[in-house]
């Protein structure tokens, strides 16, 4: 198990580093689909002078904003953040946007972006990288995501996401 957590996270790193182009095309609605609905997530790491770990839940959803009536990712997030083992934020709800890297032709749809929350302090999770994973039965939704932390200011954190209400 173990070999495996390092592997996701060697795999997680790689993807993120080398994704820049790929996310920066637009998501496709089919794509965004894929990832709507209520998910449980949770990461941990070190970093930060010590141990961090941060559970919560997202809705992802298709839409548009306020900002932009285009379609895209529309998220809304909480987070708790325990660092060296004191619940040091509570941030409800984080309003945000997700995108998926809908042009990869190696993994259509099966990478993104997802914005959890919001601030500048060092524990605070703000966007992760995904992978999609674990599709449903009919194969038109993804079940689970890999997390990796992108711009947690040395604190790399990695973990899961399971969608709270799996589509058959």
């Amino acid at each position: 198990m173990r070999h495996s957590l390092v592997l996701l996270v060697v795999c997680l790193c790689a993807i993120t580093i080398f994704s820049g182009v790929v996310a920066a095309q637009p998501s496709t609605p089919a794509c965004l689909a894929m990832y709507s609905g209520s998910w449980a997530y949770k990461l941990s790491g070190i970093g930060g002078g010590g141990f961090v770990a941060a559970v919560g839940t997202v809705t992802m959803a298709v839409g548009s904003t306020n900002r932009s009536t285009s379609t895209q990712g529309i998220s809304s997030s909480t987070i708790t953040i325990n660092h060296n083992g004191t619940t040091d934020y509570s941030l409800m709800p984080a309003q945000g946007t997700y995108q998926v890297d809908s042009t990869d032709p190696n993994s259509p749809c099966g990478t993104g972006t997802l914005l959890l929350a919001s601030g500048t302090n060092p524990s605070t999770v703000r966007t992760v990288r995904f992978v999609g994973h674990a599709k449903n039965v009919a194969g038109t939704t993804f079940n689970a995501m890999y997390l990796v932390s992108v711009d947690n200011d040395g604190v790399v954190l990695t973990g899961e996401a399971t969608k709270i209400t799996p589509t058959p």
